[in-house]
């Protein structure tokens, strides 16, 4: 039977947690950010209403983010659609016209790069 014993000389492990967790930070929010300004960009606008109320928020130490439309609550019909009576009994068939979605979809490949890029940063 072959023994090893592995001796830690140098703890390096809570340096890189914290460089990878503030990496990983910037990137999120940076990608969120810019998730944000794309659909601001090609959001139909009728009175700014929407556009102005597209948020960013961010969540567990800002290694999570959120772009959504904050306090409108007609965002969901533009991006996704709507058939059927409103809660005032009056009938839409409304087409989608989404702007999140493709706002993330711009965003994703350059996001994906940068977060695979963190990892030298830990040498």
């Amino acid at each position: 039977m072959i023994r090893a014993r592995v001796v830690l000389v140098h703890n390096r492990f809570p340096q890189i947690a914290t460089r990878l967790h503030s990496g990983s930070a910037k990137t999120v929010i940076a990608a969120a950010e810019q998730v944000q300004q794309e659909a601001k960009a090609v959001v139909p606008v009728r009175t700014g209403n929407l556009r102005d109320n597209i948020a960013v928020e961010t969540y567990e130490g800002y290694t999570t983010a959120m772009v959504h439309t904050s306090g409108v609550p007609y965002g969901p019909r533009i991006e996704y659609g709507f058939v059927g009576y409103d809660s005032l009994g009056r009938y839409y068939n409304q087409a989608p016209r989404p702007y999140l979605t493709p706002a993330a979809e711009l965003v994703r490949p350059q996001f994906i790069d940068e977060m695979s890029n963190l990892e030298p940063m830990l040498a």
